[in-house]
């Protein structure tokens, strides 16, 4: 997400204690590329190099 828009910033500072409380975890892509083994195995990458 980007923080273009100030009702995109409201929106994720009310969402992200409700998602956490529901159990989910919060990881940068590069943190999840790590933890699947690499940028291919993230479901929708595509390598435009």
């Amino acid at each position: 997400m980007h923080d273009l828009y100030k009702t995109t910033v409201a929106a994720v500072e009310a969402l992200l204690p409700v998602l956490k409380e529901m159990g989910y975890s919060f990881v940068t892509i590069d943190e999840m590329a790590e933890l699947k083994g690499g940028y291919e195995n993230i479901p929708g990458y595509v390598d435009i190099n």
